[in-house]
């Protein structure tokens, strides 16, 4: 038989790259309009992953705050990305 990769692997490999076993899932919101679903983890490393999919087709700017400061990170239509925050947050 022949073996297809279909496009929920490349999703799952994604996703279980940045949020790996001991993680812990944040609180976190996203307007529900937006087409953007995601999920904020904090590893047992203390690294925050933001892992944001666009389900649109048009790219959008996804806003991320975190305490007092906050990032836009452009998310392309149709991906799947991951913004790290590494040993700067407690």
């Amino acid at each position: 038989g022949e073996f297809y990769r279909q496009p929920m692997f490349y999703a799952m490999a994604h996703f279980s790259r940045f949020i790996r076993p001991g993680a812990v899932v944040l609180g976190h919101s996203i307007r529900s309009n937006s087409g953007i679903m995601g999920v904020a983890v904090k590893s047992v490393d203390k690294t925050i992953a933001v892992v944001l999919l666009n389900e649109l087709e048009e790219d959008q700017e996804v806003e991320i705050r975190y305490k007092t400061s906050s990032i836009f990170v452009p998310v392309k239509g149709q991906s799947i990305n991951t913004v790290l925050y590494r040993g700067a947050l407690k």
